[in-house]
């Protein structure tokens, strides 16, 4: 990622690439997981987000996989009931999710 960033600087496009660069790394496909990941992002500004739909696209289970700065310090649960809580409205609609958290 480092080298895609030089890159972008060394073309001229500072903003875009600052943009681009310090943003979440976001591996998400369908509209369902783009959304769970942008509910992610706007309550922990997490430096990377992975949501896969383990269903088979029905939408009942999700992995979601997220590394943020404000897990330092945090016991896994805390983390955890921090993105859950962020979740609350899918989850109830969901089958199950396994999720993994941890600070960069």
């Amino acid at each position: 990622m480092l080298r895609a960033c030089s890159r972008s600087v060394a073309n001229g496009s500072l903003r875009s690439a600052l943009q681009r660069c310090y943003s979440a790394a976001v591996q998400a496909e369908t509209e369902a997981e783009k959304n769970i990941a942008a509910k992610i992002q706007a309550g922990l500004n997490a430096q990377s987000i992975s949501v896969a739909d383990t269903s088979g696209g029905c939408g009942a289970m999700y992995s979601i996989q997220v590394v943020s700065e404000e897990f330092k310090g945090m016991s896994i649960v805390k983390q955890h009931q921090l993105v859950t809580k962020l979740l609350k409205e899918q989850i109830a609609e969901w089958h199950g999710f396994q999720l993994v958290t941890k600070a960069p």
